[in-house]
């Protein structure tokens, strides 16, 4: 059986106000290396991803085809399509979805800020995926602190059961036709989301997990720079 065209969509166009730079944060520096330039090269040492859809802000829009991709992928990156993010993320993925090959098969959605995915979590995702019995997986991490339901006065209202939650990160990855099907359906009732895997949920799909990674942490506030730099030390220290 031939393996399915994979199509990442890439997103690295928020705000990110909680990082409190001036720089984009597709652009800040973890120990030499950009953030969007290392998680683009970790999705493409998996091996699976055959073409990527990268959705950025405009104002790095240059930065990323004349600088970021080349060093990426080489001089021929025929296969990565870059296009500017919208208000949202929910915006910013639907418009990475108008730019899918037609080839494509499955599409794994990652966070840009996500420099750390190791290439294992993505082939489970996609194996898991291939099983055919489910639209979509995603990995998880369970929760170590213990959750708390908190109302609008401030008061715990309860205090759900750990064993059951989880921690989700990207990548997602779905059948291209639940996922296209779900954001269309989701764009006409005005859902708000939080996550892909959500979308899918919402409207009937089957999302299965896989386990996670502690190490691919996104990078959103100026505390995960600093652990960023403690994963690539101790990544080097095993390499050695």
């Amino acid at each position: 059986m031939q393996r399915p065209f994979i199509t990442a969509i890439v997103t690295g166009a928020g705000l990110g106000t909680r990082m409190g730079h001036m720089k984009n944060k597709m652009l800040i520096e973890i120990d030499g290396g950009r953030v969007l330039q290392r998680t683009l090269r970790a999705l493409h040492r998996s091996g699976v991803i055959d073409a990527y859809v990268v959705v950025v802000k405009e104002d790095i829009l240059p930065t990323v085809k004349k600088d970021i991709l080349p060093q990426v992928f080489g001089e021929n990156f025929s296969r990565v399509c870059v296009c500017l993010g919208g208000a949202t993320r929910q915006d910013s993925v639907k418009e990475g979805l108008k730019h899918l090959p037609p080839e494509t098969d499955y599409i794994a959605v990652h966070d840009g800020a996500r420099p750390f995915i190791a290439p294992a979590v993505v082939k489970r995702c996609l194996a898991r995926l291939l099983k055919g019995d489910v639209d979509g997986t995603i990995c998880v991490l369970p929760m170590k602190d213990t959750i708390k339901f908190v109302n609008e006065a401030g008061i715990i209202e309860n205090t759900p059961n750990r064993e059951h939650l989880f921690g989700a990160q990207t990548p997602q990855m779905f059948k291209k036709k639940a996922l296209l099907e779900a954001y269309e359906k989701a764009i006409w009732e005005e859902i708000p989301i939080t996550d892909d895997a959500q979308m899918v949920e919402i409207f009937g799909g089957r999302v299965a997990t896989v386990e996670g990674d502690e190490a691919n942490i996104k990078i959103t506030t100026p505390m995960d720079l600093l652990f960023g730099e403690r994963i690539l030390t101790e990544r080097e220290d095993l390499d050695e």
